[in-house]
């Protein structure tokens, strides 16, 4: 797993100075079914759609793809301790009745003590949108507000573009790799022969989450998230010999327990290599 040193996220007027300080790379031009590029040296964005046109259903599959420079990270739509997520805009644009961003599972990483969630070098968020006129042409205009991190972190904010003309669709070369990250979507547990068997507090009041593989687990990981939407941190983590069953407890130092989270629903993420499946879960 790689590992970045970063900073705690900034207070709102830090990033707004920051933001005002980034300059912006030229954009480099799209082909069909996909936008241009924009961004910065650390980060490029484009919008990409697995349709060249709208076609003749009322949704559209698309994807956000953003690019990293080496060593720099984008956020979960939690970012844990540090960084900031990515915040999607697509109020000007027109004939879309709305858009549901899908949050491919994170990367977990740890510098200094601090807990991060996102993604290193590139991801697609997959997007499913929403048309007001089924086969209508489709004018997509995106404000993307989002932080990377490296030694630093950098707030960012682009516009990009993408029009999508009405008619038959076939599929665009980036199709599949639109699906591939949307695969990568945690499904409703339990699914992927993952079972959530228990949530529930220990003898000192902590969060201990117990779940079932159906197979040899590789490298699990358990992200918590209270009602508020703060991830709970890093859980310590035990698995049996079989490799099949671990347990998570959330124990460090001001994570919230049973005076905080009893009686309540926390969203659980759970994530071995290439699977990943949550649950909401209300807590005794």
């Amino acid at each position: 797993m790689k590992r970045t040193i970063e900073t705690r996220r900034l207070a709102p007027a830090a990033w707004l100075a920051a933001m005002l300080a980034v300059g912006m790379a030229a954009p480099a031009l799209g082909d069909a079914g996909t936008s241009e590029w924009v961004g910065t040296d650390e980060a490029r964005i484009r919008i990409v759609s697995a349709e060249d046109r709208t076609g003749e259903g009322d949704t559209v599959e698309l994807g956000v793809e953003v690019r990293l420079a080496p060593g720099w990270k984008i956020y979960w739509r939690n970012p844990g301790d540090t960084g900031v997520p990515p915040e999607f805009d697509w109020s000007r644009s027109a004939n879309l009745a709305g858009a549901t961003v899908h949050w491919p599972a994170p990367e977990r990483s740890e510098s200094y003590g601090f807990d991060s969630l996102g993604y290193h070098d590139e991801v697609i968020y997959p997007v499913t949108v929403r048309l007001r006129e089924p086969g209508a042409p489709l004018d997509l205009r995106l404000d993307l507000s989002y932080g990377i991190c490296k030694e630093v972190c950098v707030p960012l904010r682009q516009e990009v573009s993408l029009s999508l003309p009405g008619g038959l669709a076939m599929e665009t070369p980036e199709a599949r790799r639109i699906a591939r990250y949307r695969e990568r979507v945690p499904e409703a547990a339990p699914a992927q022969g993952l079972v959530v068997e228990s949530a529930d507090f220990d003898a000192d009041g902590r969060l201990v989450v117990a779940i079932r593989s159906d197979i040899p687990l590789a490298d699990p990981q358990l992200i918590a998230e209270a009602p508020s939407g703060a991830s709970l941190g890093a859980p310590e983590r035990d698995l049996d010999e079989d490799g099949r069953h671990v347990r998570f407890r959330f124990a460090g130092e001001g994570v919230a327990g049973r005076d905080e989270l009893a009686g309540r629903t926390v969203r659980l993420t759970f994530v071995d290599r290439d699977r990943a499946v949550e649950t909401a879960r209300l807590l005794p």
